[in-house]
């Protein structure tokens, strides 16, 4: 019996292994993404042939659409048969249909040759209004309840959670499918209040938020009043990201051990707080007087700078070269030992050729900016012709002062002249011809002198009486000019002028006793002529005029002084 089971089965397996290898023949299969677009959108027609060495197909999109058609024709590098897929997009330009199909033939890899076709329609509907409804349908936070209860057009929500909860699920859900939320899933919370958003934003892109506060229960807080606002000290800083430059630590507040930051380089050391809203900032706690500071820093963007050469001349800075990177570039510095240089560069970011002012310690770079520089200059200008002004000013009262200083008479000169000229005056009277030509007339005629002794006598008195008065005269004239000569200069009335009169006036009264002499001066025919003619009461009358005529000169002169 067991030897004929063993011989079956044995025939049964010599059939099996005697039997042809069939391989599977080529299928097509066709699909589209949609089977309904609105106008203008596009959908996909994908056509996938399997078992295939070779192919030559085309695939056309008609209808309510433009140009959407593709041929494919290939084969295999090895002739081994392979799967393909091939596709096309077409834009629904129209209402109505869009007809997909393919046709031709693909290969085996045994020479079996099959057909390849198939379609599919899609249809092309107007556009339907994209919908802005961006509400939320629930939010959960785990299993502890929302306050207030939820309500779709409710905003801000909170929920309290015990002190050993780390994590909390935040889960929400939009009332229209086609909206989408993001915000959601777990979160870290810490003690105090932790704020989270659900951003829910409909098919049109409008926008709304709703805000979760989760307070973690803190069994003993730390309260703190920094800048008007309260705030409490984080014990569970996991969720806290560290300063930078700072190392972890720990520090008791209020007999609480919290953890804390410090800084050798700062000396600072920091806690993190927790306000209301759940914000957290850094404070400074100063744990000889407990008492807190806002710490914020403030960081600059990083420059990726390309340096250019400079072909600029800068004034005020002395041309040079740094070495960066083992390179030497061309820059300005105020002095050859500064540690600030000045270099032209490209900002990689921006495309922006500007001025950096490049220090060494740190090798940082900042964007110059010469508002002060030129404001400095403007000042420099200006105050440079405020000094040139000034200076200038300076040199016109010096050339002022000695132009006055020049022209200011000299008292003692003036004086001396008038001396001179009265001393002259008082000369000339002196020497005054009328004794001379009566000693003449003395000598020519003796005994006519003898009678007329008594009427020469009388006659000289009143001729001395005369000339006493005219001296009188000239000599009060004269001091009238020397004084008024003095009083105008210090009057400031221009000396030249009244030198320049001065002596005008003594030039014409010289004038005058020149012609008075040489009318005196007769000589002594012309007195005998005179005699015998007995005329010589006109010529007394003449000499009698022309000193009643200097007289009146002097006169006059010295009332024209007197109304001056």
């Amino acid at each position: 019996m067991k030897q004929k089971i063993y011989l079956c089965i044995f025939t049964m397996i010599s059939v099996f292994f005697s039997l042809p290898i069939v391989m599977a023949a080529p299928s097509v299969g066709t699909s589209v993404s949609s089977g309904s677009i609105e106008k203008g959108n596009s959908v996909t027609f994908s056509v996938t042939i399997r078992n295939v060495a070779s192919w030559n197909i085309k695939i056309n999109g008609i209808g309510s659409t433009t140009n959407c058609s593709s041929s494919y024709a290939d084969a295999t590098s090895n002739g081994n048969n392979t799967n393909k897929t091939f596709s096309i997009t077409c834009k629904g330009s129209d209402l109505g249909l869009i007809s997909f199909s393919v046709t031709g033939d693909a290969t085996s890899q045994d020479g079996s040759n099959v057909n390849v076709s198939g379609s599919k329609r899609v249809n092309v509907t107007a556009v339907k209004p994209k919908s802005s409804n961006n509400y939320l349908k629930s939010i959960t936070v785990d299993e502890y309840e929302l306050t207030p209860v939820f309500s779709k057009e409710t905003l801000e929500y909170s929920v309290t959670v015990p002190s050993t909860v780390n994590t909390i699920h935040l889960e929400a859900s939009p009332e229209d499918n086609t909206a989408s939320v993001s915000g959601t899933g777990e979160k870290d919370v810490e003690e105090g209040a932790n704020s989270f958003e659900i951003r829910v934003n409909a098919q049109n892109g409008n926008e709304r938020i709703y805000k979760v506060t989760v307070h973690v229960e803190d069994q003993n807080p730390i309260e703190v009043l920094l800048l008007d606002q309260k705030y409490t000290v984080i014990k569970n800083i996991k969720n806290v990201v560290k300063p930078d430059l700072y190392e972890n630590s720990t520090i008791t507040i209020q007999g609480i051990e919290v953890p804390s930051f410090v800084s050798d380089v700062t000396e600072y050391t920091l806690v993190a707080l927790k306000g209301a809203n759940g914000e957290v900032v850094f404070a400074i706690y100063d744990e000889k007087n407990s008492s807190y500071q806002l710490y914020e820093e403030q960081k600059s963007n990083s420059l990726i700078l390309f340096l250019l050469d400079i072909s600029d001349e800068l004034e005020g800075y002395l041309k040079t070269t740094i070495t960066l990177n083992g390179r030497e570039y061309t820059a300005y510095k105020v002095s050859s030992d500064s540690d600030y240089a000045l270099v032209y560069a490209m900002n990689i970011e921006t495309g922006e050729k500007n001025y950096y002012l490049y220090h060494a310690k740190d090798n940082t770079y900042q964007l110059y900016y010469d508002e002060l520089v030129q404001k400095l200059k403007d000042e420099k200008e200006t105050y440079k012709y405020v000094i040139m002004g000034f200076a200038g000013g300076c040199v016109f009262l010096i050339l002022l002062c000695m132009f006055a200083f020049l022209r200011k008479p000299n008292k003692k000169l003036l004086q001396k002249i008038a001396q001179l000229e009265t001393q002259k005056k008082q000369n000339l009277e002196l020497d005054h011809p009328a004794s001379v030509t009566v000693s003449e007339e003395e000598n020519v005629e003796p005994l006519m002198e003898e009678k007329k002794s008594k009427k020469k006598s009388t006659k000289k008195e009143k001729k001395v009486k005369k000339k006493k008065t005219q001296t009188e005269i000239i000599e009060n004239t004269e001091s009238k000019k020397e004084e008024d000569l003095i009083n105008s200069s210090e009057e400031n009335i221009p000396e030249t002028l009244e030198v320049d009169e001065a002596i005008h006036k003594m030039n014409d009264a010289e004038e005058i006793i020149r012609k008075f002499e040489k009318t005196m001066a007769l000589s002594k025919e012309d007195l005998r002529k005179a005699k015998e003619e007995k005329d010589s009461d006109s010529s007394k009358k003449s000499t009698e005029e022309m000193e009643e005529t200097m007289y009146d000169l002097f006169e006059e002169d010295h009332k024209k002084r007197k109304r001056k």
